[in-house]
């Protein structure tokens, strides 16, 4: 399994990196329309210096959306294109999933790539998220099972009711919040904006044959339908066409089929390297 161990860290952490070790770091930037971390820029800097991947988040509060997304764009101007960014939606900020999306279209346009959305288990079951789903925006999941300091199995994430798959999952907050992020250090980079090496999506049957292991890479893929255990052609049910999902983004699959075009089926592996039962014929994959 492609994943990261993830730190996330605010004012109430000590602005010392080197005591919390993760693989990646996300920092508290700001809250609401007057509130900046004062530890934000100094963890950041010191998570350049180490060369780790890193995102910022935005605190949403109960005032006007479009002011604080302003106020969130004017102060970590000097970081976008670098870092992965989050809208923190939880406690007092939970204004309704419309104005969680009206946020991340605006910061997403304003900035040239697609936030994240951090919300808890009740949350994400207890509103309408359809809408954000079909913006292509990935879940930051809280839930917490034990909440002891321990690590928990990062195959354990919760069920979510609305996303598919989740990009983080929180799964602590014991000494600190901690989270695992479902792919590598290029996925990451694919949430900060930056392209994948340049390559363009290929057509598949040039480059692919029917038993190749392949993974999802970069932001170049365009749409997938998910099938039930055969091939659309051979009878297969499709489950309808979809945005990719970036959950699927560094996940593992094996070409089980392609067509005389840029359409190919592939098999989720699992990690003991068998197919699983899910089929997706993917459509101007970008795959290496």
């Amino acid at each position: 399994m492609f994943m990261l161990k993830v730190a996330d860290l605010s004012n109430w952490q000590t602005p010392d990196l080197s005591q919390y070790p993760a693989d990646a770091y996300i920092f508290k930037a700001t809250e609401g329309c007057g509130y900046v971390d004062p530890h934000c820029d100094p963890f950041v800097q010191q998570a350049k210096a180490t060369g780790k991947p890193w995102g910022i988040y935005h605190f949403m509060d109960g005032t006007d959306w479009r002011a604080q997304a302003d106020f969130f764009l004017s102060n970590c101007q000097g970081y976008f294109g670098e870092c992965l960014v989050v809208l923190d939606y939880e406690g007092y900020g939970r204004q309704g999933a419309e104005v969680a999306k009206a946020w991340l279209d605006y910061v997403g346009d304003q900035i040239g790539y697609k936030p994240l959305i951090y919300m808890n288990s009740a949350d994400e079951v207890g509103d309408d998220w359809r809408e954000v789903i079909g913006g292509d925006y990935g879940l930051w999941l809280a839930n917490y099972p034990t909440n002891d300091g321990r690590d928990e199995d990062p195959e354990a994430c919760p069920i979510t009711r609305h996303w598919p798959q989740v990009a983080m999952w929180q799964y602590s907050s014991n000494p600190y919040d901690r989270s695992y992020f479902y792919g590598d250090e290029a996925i990451w980079a694919a949430y900060t904006g930056e392209k994948d090496s340049g390559h363009e999506a290929v057509d598949i049957t040039d480059k692919f044959q029917v038993g190749d292991i392949v993974r999802l890479r970069g932001d170049q893929a365009t749409a997938w339908a998910d099938v039930y255990t055969d091939q659309v052609d051979n009878g297969g049910r499709s489950l309808g066409s979809l945005p990719i999902d970036t959950g699927l983004q560094g996940k593992t699959f094996q070409v089980t089929w392609l067509s005389a075009g840029k359409k190919v089926e592939l098999a989720l592996l699992k990690d003991d390297g068998t197919q699983g039962q899910f089929r997706y014929v993917a459509y101007d994959w970008d795959l290496v």
